[in-house]
């Protein structure tokens, strides 16, 4: 019995089918995976914010644009008191170096502190206080109305598991704010969760979104 053959149109539309199903699955256990992920210290939020573009700049110079995307960020406040400070950093260091088993990630990930106090967004005092810390350390600056701005806007106000309210002030330093690469806050941590914990969580979620 003689074989019938298909035509490259014919064959064209089976690769194109099996191509399509093949990316069907993955994409389905791909996003099936981010509905069962179950955080240990992050709080996820039903409906991530975005923050407006504001004329902000790290404490090297550089201009940040927290409207655009970007790799991993975590906001948080930064107090005026020295020892609350070092607390922080120290804190943030600890996480950091917990984040090694996932080189790219802890190559990614920015920290970025906005101080609290828009009248104490001093560069040349914040570079002294971040420096002998992780490159990956930035502190955001602007004038006091930018930060003002900043501090009061929606998308920076932490909110509680059961209502999803801000409940608390950013600036009274109580979250870690998570912003995904695509610009997004999508959830935050309570600011003294063990740094294994938080570290687990972004290892987790850095895999799903990747």
């Amino acid at each position: 019995m003689r074989r019938s053959r298909l035509s490259p149109t014919a064959k064209i539309i089976l690769l194109v089918t099996g191509l399509a199903a093949l990316y069907g699955g993955w994409f389905a256990g791909h996003e099936y995976a981010k509905m069962r992920f179950q955080p240990q210290a992050l709080l996820l939020y039903s409906s991530p914010q975005s923050l407006p573009a504001l004329p902000l700049h790290d404490h090297l110079g550089n201009p940040v644009d927290l409207s655009q995307p970007a790799g991993w960020r975590l906001l948080l406040p930064l107090s005026s008191r020295e020892a609350s400070q070092r607390q922080l950093l120290q804190h943030l260091s600890r996480l950091h170096n917990r984040l090694a088993p996932s080189p790219e990630l802890h190559r990614e990930i920015r920290y970025l502190l906005i101080p609290a106090d828009p009248q104490l967004s001093d560069r040349e005092a914040l570079g002294t206080l971040l420096h002998g810390y992780s490159h990956n350390f930035f502190a955001l600056l602007g004038d006091e109305q930018t930060l003002t701005t900043l501090h009061h806007h929606p998308a920076l106000q932490p909110r509680t598991a059961s209502q999803e309210q801000p409940t608390i002030r950013f600036t009274d330093g109580g979250v870690l704010l998570l912003m995904r690469p695509n610009g997004q806050i999508i959830g935050e941590f309570p600011r003294l969760s063990d740094p294994q914990l938080i570290a687990d969580d972004l290892q987790r979620l850095f895999a799903l979104y990747r």
